[in-house]
């Protein structure tokens, strides 16, 4: 782990996040709830394309599957075999569960799907559009690799993409290069994450647009 491209604590006036907790706990009981059979980090809205998939037994996260576009949502954001990641949750617990995409599709819309999901998702929590970015993807300053990076022992069997590691000090945790893998986040994982943040141990981004702890790690 290299110290030195870490940026120095966020200002001493932050102390606490600013996020809708409330919302926040509301995804995280829903992915205790649900979150064997529907958490998957690699997608918004999706569905598992693994055939050796169990959807009584089996979890999905870590599976092969397929994004869904717009026209593909049904009324039911998630239906009986759907999977989601964290913005997904989100955006249908925010929904009752419901499509709030119904009307739109991709010929017709000047947005990817993903905007849509981010947007909805950053209403419900209060996030900005960078502190969801940083949550929701897996490169660049992804809350995920600075955790990686920062080896906390928390999410000890998070990955990067392709076999890559963080080798040697001078290596730059926000590079590009570094893509986390996403199959190595768990809904645990999850839970664990946006719990740190109701608990105000985590930033998703601060005054330099990468995230950061609040006081002590307690790694």
């Amino acid at each position: 782990m290299n110290t030195n491209s870490i940026p120095e604590s966020i200002s001493e006036e932050r102390t606490t996040n600013k996020y809708n907790k409330k919302n926040i706990q509301k995804v995280i009981d829903a992915i205790k709830v649900d979150g064997k059979k529907r958490f998957n980090m690699s997608t918004f809205v999706g569905k598992v394309i693994d055939p050796d998939f169990d959807p009584i037994n089996d979890s999905a996260w870590g599976r092969e599957i397929k994004q869904l576009s717009l026209e593909e949502l049904t009324t039911d954001l998630f239906n009986c075999d759907s999977v989601g990641c964290i913005a997904g949750f989100s955006t249908a617990v925010a929904n009752d569960w419901k499509n709030p995409f119904l009307g739109l599709n991709s010929v017709t819309s000047a947005k990817h799907i993903s905007d849509y999901f981010e947007e909805a998702s950053n209403d419900f929590l209060g996030f900005n559009a960078e502190e969801g970015k940083n949550l929701y993807y897996g490169d660049h300053r992804s809350v995920w690799k600075y955790l990686l990076y920062m080896e906390d022992s928390r999410f000890p069997e998070l990955e990067l993409e392709e076999d890559h590691t963080f080798d040697g000090g001078d290596d730059d945790w926000d590079d590009s290069y570094y893509n986390i893998d996403f199959n190595s986040i768990s809904p645990r994982y999850a839970v664990t994450l946006l719990q740190m943040l109701i608990d105000d141990k985590i930033a998703l981004c601060n005054d330099m647009g990468m995230p950061e702890y609040l006081g002590e790690s307690d790694d």
